[in-house]
């Protein structure tokens, strides 16, 4: 699904396929026989999804802009 390799980082937090039909199938396959595998990327995408919450998003824009403007000052100085 294209936008997912921003969200996924493939082997940790998910697993990226090919988009047909036979690599989504063989992909969720191998998770469904690999019940340590699965749990444990699981437990990690819930941590990475904590980036993208709006409170996470806000923050890092906030920052972001706060430190443009300290530059800005500063290099004019």
């Amino acid at each position: 699904v294209v936008g997912l390799n921003e969200a996924v980082v493939d082997g940790k937090t998910g697993v990226l396929v090919e988009n047909t039909p036979s690599s989504l199938a063989e992909g969720i396959l191998a998770l469904m026989q690999d019940e340590n595998c699965w749990k444990n990327l699981s437990v990690e995408a819930r941590e990475h999804a904590k980036k993208f919450r709006w409170k996470s998003i806000a923050s890092s824009q906030r920052n972001f802009y706060l430190d443009v403007v300290q530059n800005d000052a500063t290099d004019r100085l």
